[in-house]
């Protein structure tokens, strides 16, 4: 999985509410954070893709990467913040 890829299918989880997403609930908002801040740090985007991660979908990523990490394992200093809403990101 690359970046952008990760970008676009978060995006499209929060349009649709995360309904008929096999995301666990738990990881939504770190997701949104991740996939907002890559959209605005190329830096971050490119050390997600030079990690050559060989998940194919969204929730393989979640699932086998995701437990046991913090939003900082995932990017850089600028952490964007939680969002009460979903919409408020995209």
């Amino acid at each position: 999985m690359k970046a952008n890829e990760l970008i676009k299918d978060a995006r499209m989880g929060v349009i649709h509410g995360w309904r008929g997403s096999r995301i666990p609930p738990e990881y939504e908002p770190m997701l949104e954070a991740i996939a907002a801040h890559y959209e605005i740090c190329a830096e971050c985007r490119c050390a997600f893709d030079d990690t050559e991660y060989e998940e194919q979908t969204l929730h393989d990523l979640v699932i086998k990467r995701f437990p046991g990490t913090h939003i900082e394992d995932w990017v850089c200093g600028s952490i964007p913040t939680y969002h009460a809403s979903p919409r408020d990101i995209y």
